[in-house]
């Protein structure tokens, strides 16, 4: 069971060929939303041409909690 607030999407950023390397995508994903913190991550493939498809859940983080929290967090 997830603790009360926590928030796990589901989301499909890009469509490749065969063999690609999904780092460059999760990078950009990571640039672009800077309060998220991603908790999985897989390749799925489908489809009658077989694509691989990345997912990631991922979660809202709020980038202001270390210093709520202090510097021993």
């Amino acid at each position: 069971m997830l603790a009360e607030g926590l928030r796990v999407e589901q989301i499909w950023i890009v469509h490749s060929e065969k063999g690609h390397n999904f780092e460059e995508e999760i990078n950009n994903f990571l640039d672009k939303n800077q309060d998220i913190e991603i908790v999985h991550r897989d390749i799925v493939y489908y489809g009658h041409t077989n694509y691989p498809c990345l997912i990631i859940w991922y979660r809202k983080i709020d980038p202001n909690w270390r210093q709520r929290r202090g510097p021993e967090a």
